[in-house]
Protein backbone atom coordinates (compact mmCIF):
# COMPACT_ATOMS: atom_id res chain seq x y z
CA UNK A 1 0.00 0.00 0.00
CA UNK A 2 3.00 2.10 0.81
CA UNK A 3 4.62 1.54 -2.58
CA UNK A 4 1.04 2.78 -4.25
CA UNK A 5 0.82 5.87 -2.21
CA UNK A 6 4.26 7.23 -2.88
CA UNK A 7 4.04 5.99 -6.88
CA UNK A 8 0.27 7.79 -7.28
CA UNK A 9 0.82 10.89 -4.84
CA UNK A 10 1.02 13.25 -7.43
CA UNK A 11 -2.53 12.11 -8.29
CA UNK A 12 -3.67 13.90 -5.31
CA UNK A 13 -3.82 16.95 -6.64
CA UNK A 14 -7.35 15.99 -8.49
CA UNK A 15 -8.61 15.24 -4.90
CA UNK A 16 -10.93 17.98 -3.89
CA UNK A 17 -9.30 20.30 -0.66
CA UNK A 18 -11.86 20.07 1.81
CA UNK A 19 -10.79 16.09 1.28
CA UNK A 20 -7.20 17.20 1.84
CA UNK A 21 -7.55 19.29 4.54
CA UNK A 22 -9.99 16.68 6.23
CA UNK A 23 -7.24 13.84 6.33
CA UNK A 24 -4.13 16.72 6.71
CA UNK A 25 -5.17 17.26 10.06
CA UNK A 26 -6.56 13.28 11.03
CA UNK A 27 -2.71 12.52 10.31
CA UNK A 28 -1.23 15.36 12.14
CA UNK A 29 -3.59 14.93 15.03
CA UNK A 30 -3.17 11.30 15.25
CA UNK A 31 -0.32 9.52 17.12
CA UNK A 32 2.80 8.61 15.21
CA UNK A 33 2.36 11.62 13.09
CA UNK A 34 6.02 11.97 13.20
CA UNK A 35 6.86 8.30 11.98
CA UNK A 36 4.35 9.30 9.01
CA UNK A 37 5.66 12.34 8.23
CA UNK A 38 9.05 11.50 7.69
CA UNK A 39 7.71 8.38 5.54
CA UNK A 40 5.69 9.78 3.20
CA UNK A 41 7.32 13.61 2.94
CA UNK A 42 6.55 13.19 -1.10
CA UNK A 43 3.01 13.13 0.12
CA UNK A 44 3.41 16.45 2.21
CA UNK A 45 5.21 18.08 -0.48
CA UNK A 46 2.35 17.00 -3.30
CA UNK A 47 0.11 18.50 -0.68
CA UNK A 48 1.70 21.62 1.08
CA UNK A 49 4.36 22.13 -1.88
CA UNK A 50 5.63 24.77 0.50
CA UNK A 51 7.24 21.98 2.64
CA UNK A 52 8.80 20.83 -0.30
CA UNK A 53 12.39 22.86 0.43
CA UNK A 54 12.33 21.41 4.28
CA UNK A 55 13.11 17.92 2.95
CA UNK A 56 16.77 17.15 3.48
CA UNK A 57 17.55 20.64 4.08
CA UNK A 58 20.40 20.50 6.53
CA UNK A 59 20.52 23.23 9.36
CA UNK A 60 24.09 22.94 9.67
CA UNK A 61 23.97 24.56 13.26
CA UNK A 62 24.74 23.41 16.56
CA UNK A 63 21.11 23.70 18.08
CA UNK A 64 19.75 20.97 15.30
CA UNK A 65 20.91 18.05 15.24
CA UNK A 66 18.74 17.09 12.41
CA UNK A 67 17.47 18.11 8.77
CA UNK A 68 14.58 20.83 8.55
CA UNK A 69 11.98 17.99 7.90
CA UNK A 70 12.84 15.61 11.14
CA UNK A 71 12.70 18.66 12.93
CA UNK A 72 9.62 19.75 11.80
CA UNK A 73 8.08 16.41 12.30
CA UNK A 74 9.37 16.27 16.19
CA UNK A 75 8.10 19.19 16.41
CA UNK A 76 4.33 18.53 15.25
CA UNK A 77 4.83 15.33 17.74
CA UNK A 78 5.79 17.62 20.06
CA UNK A 79 2.46 19.75 20.53
CA UNK A 80 -0.87 18.15 22.27
CA UNK A 81 -2.64 15.50 19.77
CA UNK A 82 -5.66 16.96 19.14
CA UNK A 83 -4.72 20.13 19.02
CA UNK A 84 -5.30 20.52 14.83
CA UNK A 85 -4.28 24.04 14.92
CA UNK A 86 -0.84 23.86 16.73
CA UNK A 87 0.09 21.06 14.67
CA UNK A 88 -1.00 22.62 11.49
CA UNK A 89 1.12 25.65 12.85
CA UNK A 90 3.83 23.22 13.97
CA UNK A 91 4.13 21.39 10.05
CA UNK A 92 4.44 24.98 8.34
CA UNK A 93 6.65 27.01 11.19
CA UNK A 94 9.83 27.00 9.21
CA UNK A 95 9.10 26.79 6.00
CA UNK A 96 11.22 30.65 5.78
CA UNK A 97 14.24 28.85 7.10
CA UNK A 98 15.89 27.54 3.28
CA UNK A 99 15.04 31.08 1.99
CA UNK A 100 16.43 32.65 4.94
CA UNK A 101 19.47 30.80 5.28
CA UNK A 102 23.23 32.57 5.97
CA UNK A 103 25.61 31.08 7.26
CA UNK A 104 28.80 33.03 9.15
CA UNK A 105 32.31 33.05 9.31
CA UNK A 106 32.66 29.63 11.18
CA UNK A 107 30.12 27.54 8.88
CA UNK A 108 27.18 27.31 10.85
CA UNK A 109 23.51 28.90 9.48
CA UNK A 110 21.50 30.92 10.72
CA UNK A 111 17.78 31.83 10.10
CA UNK A 112 17.02 35.37 10.77
CA UNK A 113 13.94 36.33 9.94
CA UNK A 114 12.91 32.84 9.38
CA UNK A 115 9.36 33.40 11.41
CA UNK A 116 8.10 35.94 9.70
CA UNK A 117 8.29 34.74 6.13
CA UNK A 118 7.31 31.13 7.29
CA UNK A 119 4.33 33.14 7.75
CA UNK A 120 4.75 35.12 4.07
CA UNK A 121 5.39 31.79 2.44
CA UNK A 122 2.26 29.93 4.26
CA UNK A 123 -0.66 32.45 4.53
CA UNK A 124 -2.19 32.45 0.62
CA UNK A 125 -0.98 29.12 -0.48
CA UNK A 126 -2.20 27.63 2.43
CA UNK A 127 -5.41 29.27 2.87
CA UNK A 128 -6.06 28.16 -0.37
CA UNK A 129 -5.15 24.91 -0.27
CA UNK A 130 -7.21 23.74 2.97
CA UNK A 131 -9.43 26.74 2.83
CA UNK A 132 -8.75 27.69 6.61
CA UNK A 133 -10.97 29.29 8.27
CA UNK A 134 -9.63 33.18 9.02
CA UNK A 135 -9.65 32.12 13.03
CA UNK A 136 -7.40 29.43 12.16
CA UNK A 137 -4.84 31.45 9.91
CA UNK A 138 -4.70 34.08 12.80
CA UNK A 139 -3.86 31.22 15.04
CA UNK A 140 -1.77 29.74 12.67
CA UNK A 141 0.16 33.02 12.12
CA UNK A 142 0.35 34.32 15.44
CA UNK A 143 2.67 30.93 16.53
CA UNK A 144 4.78 30.80 13.33
CA UNK A 145 5.91 34.52 13.69
CA UNK A 146 6.41 34.20 17.52
CA UNK A 147 7.96 30.80 17.74
CA UNK A 148 5.61 30.33 20.68
CA UNK A 149 6.61 27.98 23.46
CA UNK A 150 3.74 25.87 22.63
CA UNK A 151 5.15 25.16 19.22
CA UNK A 152 9.06 25.69 19.81
CA UNK A 153 8.94 23.26 23.20
CA UNK A 154 12.36 23.66 24.48
CA UNK A 155 12.50 24.15 28.32
CA UNK A 156 13.40 28.06 28.97
CA UNK A 157 16.26 26.78 30.82
CA UNK A 158 17.83 25.71 27.63
CA UNK A 159 17.40 29.20 26.52
CA UNK A 160 18.61 30.94 29.37
CA UNK A 161 21.56 28.57 29.22
CA UNK A 162 21.83 29.62 25.25
CA UNK A 163 21.89 33.36 26.58
CA UNK A 164 18.51 33.93 24.43
CA UNK A 165 15.15 34.26 25.02
CA UNK A 166 12.83 31.17 24.52
CA UNK A 167 12.29 30.93 20.69
CA UNK A 168 14.76 33.57 19.26
CA UNK A 169 15.82 33.34 15.80
CA UNK A 170 19.36 31.73 15.57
Amino acid sequence: TARAVHARCHDLTMVAQERIFAELKGILCAPGAAEQMEAFSDVFAVILPEVAPLIGFNQNNPHHDSNAWLHTARTVSGVPEGDAALRLAALLHDTGKPDCCTTDAQGISHFYGHNQRSAELTHQPVCAVIQSPVVWWSSWSRSMTTHCPRLCPLPVAFWQRQGRRPCADY
